[in-house]
């Protein structure tokens, strides 16, 4: 029977690595610790974007490297510490020694590796692809806000859907949903005192959790609360708003809790 085949510590390292970077991109993103992740990274982002940037970086080169060191160093052929060179020598050293404990422990270091760059990964996918459809959701809010405070009280629909004509006539079935920037309808509600609303984006998950995004106000408003909704949309559409403004603006519409 001939002798069972065995993969060398760098092929393991490399299949932890994966398996570590797979398994944390699927748990963050279909279980409830996305909404956690989200939820950090749009506090962190709104209070230490620069720190969390750097950090992000850090941890990702670091992994990178440390993964690539793994599969195409030959530790026959690295250069080895020069005694005179003290400040080459010690990193040379440090270097040598961290890629025989990757060697020696390849599943633990791998999977290390493999989570580091699915936490990194998670959260460039939560920026690049779900920060911006909130900042789309939060300007359509802001805009309906607006309108829907500077016009005189009006029945609520009875599905609780907003639509054109809460703020105005609309022609003959023109009168569709207002659609958040998930493709969503934005739900109107009325929590206190006749003329008070709140217009809510379901976000995301389409259910009511903590990533919805709320705006509120009272219709028949003064113009200068109306004003101040109108200026923080046309700052959002001119590309007037950082990125920490925009984290903050989304951290300040998350809706109170149920």
């Amino acid at each position: 029977m001939p002798p069972r085949r065995s993969f060398s510590p760098r092929w393991r390292f490399a299949w932890a690595t994966g398996v570590g970077l797979l398994g944390v991109l699927l748990l963050g993103w279909l279980t409830g610790l996305r909404g956690v992740m989200h939820a950090l990274l749009i506090a962190l982002g709104a209070t230490a974007l620069v720190p969390l940037s750097l950090v992000l970086a850090i941890i990702a080169v670091v992994a990178a490297v440390s993964l690539s060191s793994t599969l195409i160093a030959d530790d026959s052929r690295l250069p080895r510490p020069n005694a005179g060179a003290e400040s080459g020598g010690r990193w040379l050293r440090a270097y040598h020694e961290q890629l025989a404990r990757q060697r020696q422990q390849p599943l633990a270091w791998g999977f290390a590796a493999g989570g580091a760059l699915g936490v990194v990964g998670l959260w460039l996918v939560l920026a690049a692809l779900v920060v911006p459809l909130e900042t789309r959701t939060l300007g359509i809010l802001r805009l309906a806000q607006a309108r829907l405070a500077s016009a005189s009280p009006a029945p609520v629909p009875s599905d609780g859907v907003l639509r054109p004509s809460a703020w105005g006539p609309a022609s003959a079935g023109a009168d569709e949903p207002v659609l958040d920037g998930f493709g969503r309808p934005v739900a109107r509600e009325t929590p206190g005192a006749a003329g008070q609303f709140t217009l809510r984006s379901l976000g995301l998950d389409g259910v009511a959790s903590r990533d919805d995004l709320c705006a509120s106000g009272q219709t028949g408003s003064s113009p200068a609360t109306v004003g101040d909704g109108l200026r923080f949309v046309e700052d959002l559409r001119a590309d007037r708003l950082g990125w920490p403004a925009l984290f903050a603006a989304i951290d300040s519409a998350r809706c109170p809790t149920r």
